[in-house]
């Protein structure tokens, strides 16, 4: 599973405010919209900082995200009406930025990234793979050696995970393990933030 980071926003992505992120690069997500129950899933890890450790300074995971949509567009395309409504306001609140204006953030970011306000971002929005896992996951000495598993089963956390991050969709984890959506949600979650899976 590819690292994501979220240096700039961190307490937006932690929070849920954020759900859009646009960046440099990014060619190999593919264009379009990805509703539920797609044949695939896109999943990311979304970490505090990816790139530029110190030496000995470890990759912190916050979460898995699922993205939703792709779309490639110039970073400037925030100052249109057209595209933006109500000056951009609504798309810099999905980036995390709600109190900048379209010529703040493109400034910030050109600085962050060293570009021009032409230049072409992907723009990515996801979702965040986090529910309510309160009791969902146990770990049991009596049920796969104290492994953690999805509570009332003996599935291993572990196996959902691999699974979603080799691409499998939730839906057809769900129909093929015969659990909930929430499950194995849970499970995704618990995985990665636990970082047992390296």
């Amino acid at each position: 599973m590819r690292n994501i980071s979220f240096f700039m926003t961190i307490q937006q992505f932690i929070d849920g405010s954020k759900n859009v992120t646009r960046r440099l690069g990014w060619k190999f997500l593919p264009v379009g919209n990805y509703p539920n129950g797609i044949a695939f899933s896109i999943a990311l890890m979304a970490v505090e900082k990816a790139q530029g450790l110190k030496n000995g300074e470890k990759i912190k995971r916050i979460g898995v995200i699922e993205v939703v949509n792709v779309c490639r567009e110039r970073l400037d395309d925030l100052w249109l009406e057209r595209r933006y409504p109500f000056g951009g306001r609504s798309e810099l609140a999905k980036e995390g930025f709600p109190n900048m204006t379209p010529m703040e953030f493109t400034d910030m970011f050109c600085k962050a990234n060293n570009c021009k306000a032409d230049v072409q971002v992907t723009r990515i929005e996801f979702r965040r793979v986090r529910p309510s896992m309160e009791g969902l996951i146990v770990c049991d000495p009596d049920i796969q050696h104290g492994s953690p598993t999805i509570k009332g089963t003996r599935i291993l956390a572990r196996n959902i995970f691999t699974q979603y991050a080799y691409g499998e969709d939730v839906q057809r984890i769900v129909d093929w393990m015969k659990i909930t959506d929430d499950q194995v949600r849970a499970a995704i979650d618990y995985w990665a933030r636990e970082g047992v899976w390296e």
